[in-house]
């Protein structure tokens, strides 16, 4: 169940990436509500994962074919996979999903913040990197 909640929420952040792009620029600090600590330890921990991706690939002839949350944990054992580890670790959030796209061109990595919010990277074929962040409740705004 875990495995399909995670992947419709990466096929949802590929949709809103292509919504949200122009938008992004646009968006007033005013309109952002103050980022509580587990945001600060998603977005951490999404970089952390951008990371550990690109080392992946450098290991796999620059593929990054085989993505997985567990594959990543494997070269980053500190990333937190489940909310269960991240409750045992004492963190405030967790890798939700990692995957590649585009024929193994291309990566996605989202994490969840335990207040719900996710944070999520796309690094598409052509090196292009969005920034995606789904706020819960009627306020949200990007990285």
């Amino acid at each position: 169940m875990r495995s399909f909640r995670a992947t419709a929420a990466v096929l949802v952040a590929l949709a809103a990436a292509g919504l949200i792009q122009g938008a992004q620029a646009t968006a007033s600090p005013a309109m952002c509500r103050r980022l509580g600590e587990s945001d600060v330890a998603a977005k951490e921990l999404a970089r952390t994962a951008e990371v550990t991706t690109e080392t992946y690939a450098t290991d796999h002839e620059g593929s990054f074919s085989g993505v997985s949350l567990r594959v990543l944990h494997r070269y980053e054992p500190t990333l937190a996979i489940s909310s269960r580890q991240a409750q045992r670790e004492n963190a405030s959030a967790y890798l939700y999903a990692a995957t590649s796209i585009e024929h193994g061109e291309g990566y996605v990595v989202m994490t969840r913040a335990s207040d719900g919010n996710t944070y999520t990277i796309i690094r598409r074929s052509s090196g292009q990197v969005l920034l995606v962040a789904a706020m819960q409740g009627p306020t949200h705004c990007s990285w």
